[in-house]
């Protein structure tokens, strides 16, 4: 059986660019159950810890905010500098 799909189009010019799949209810279990497993172990994390997780993660962020930007304009046909939420 196929996944239902989505597609995202660019509402500024409705040219699409994406196809994403619709997760089933049992996809969606599964999911909710590894983030409560997953929230279960950082919950003992020191706040130490987790701050220099959460400084990582924003470094990936920075690196890669050309990419979200060009992902961002294209999925809410926003202008690129409001992307930057400058």
């Amino acid at each position: 059986m196929q996944p239902e799909i989505i597609e995202v189009r660019n509402p500024a010019t409705l040219k699409k660019f994406a196809e994403l799949p619709v997760a089933s209810r049992a996809q969606v279990a599964d999911a909710v159950a590894l983030g409560r497993k997953a929230q279960a172990l950082w919950q003992p994390s020191s706040f130490a810890h987790r701050a220099n997780l959460l400084y990582r993660l924003r470094d990936l962020l920075l690196d890669e905010q050309d990419k979200m930007a060009d992902v961002l304009t294209a999925e809410t046909g926003r202008p690129r500098t409001e992307a930057y939420g400058n």
